[in-house]
């Protein structure tokens, strides 16, 4: 439990750290559409009721989203060549269809009010509360403004590859501001979400001419994958 309250506070200070910039505040939509998150926590709660692993892929949609120009929601954008269409997003990336089925519901009820980058947000937190019986929890402040900007080869250059070793995700990290220890406590969130076997097949089979599974790797996690 302990654990999990630590990943939440740090991904908190992350995400805060990289979002767009803007006034935030606990309170933004309290007069202009004051039903506004209720809203967003009741439709990410019926996605999730459905099928549960929609939870970290909306955790990831939005550190994907805040990791190139800060949460903005630039990740959504339909654009030519932009950040879908990159390397680490395209046919790889989910839950698009829970965020546009909230903004649809959003605006019903205030039309051009609610930022879909706040949106992001918060439904990443509601999912995760739900997937993790209220363990995993932490404040969104709302204010965001949404970029109009999205690029693939930003997100190519400053997304983490999954082939990434210790020593390229702490430089990665360190460029947006964040520890060695803040990158590893963050990359906990993989605990709640899965990894691909081509990401890791090339460590444990045919390693090398002297060594079948990577050596750098501890025994036990390399004979259980």
């Amino acid at each position: 439990m302990a654990n999990l309250k630590l990943i939440a506070t740090l991904l908190l200070l992350a995400l805060a750290a990289s979002s767009a910039r803007a006034q935030l505040s606990d309170n933004f939509y309290s007069s202009s559409c004051p039903n506004a998150l209720a809203k967003v926590k009741e439709v990410v709660g019926t996605w999730i009721s459905s099928d549960s692993t929609l939870a970290p892929s909306l955790l990831r949609l939005h550190f994907h989203d805040c990791w190139i120009r800060g949460c903005d929601g630039s990740v959504l954008l339909d654009t030519a060549n932009g950040e879908k269409s990159a390397f680490g997003n395209v046919n790889s990336l989910r839950g698009f269809e829970v965020i546009d089925d909230i903004k649809t519901q959003v605006e019903a009820l205030c039309p051009g009010v609610v930022s879909c980058s706040d949106i992001l947000a918060t439904a990443a937190r509601d999912g995760m509360v739900q997937f993790s019986g209220a363990a995993i929890n932490w404040a969104v402040q709302t204010g965001r403004r949404d970029g109009v900007v999205s690029s693939a080869s930003e997100a190519n250059a400053d997304l983490p590859p999954p082939f990434s070793n210790f020593n390229s995700l702490v430089s990665n990290f360190q460029n947006k501001g964040f520890t060695s220890r803040e990158m590893i406590v963050l990359s906990g969130s993989h605990t709640v979400g899965r990894s691909h076997c081509s990401t890791i097949q090339s460590r444990l089979y045919n390693f090398s001419s002297t060594a079948s599974t990577d050596p750098s790797m501890d025994s036990p996690p390399s004979q259980r994958l």
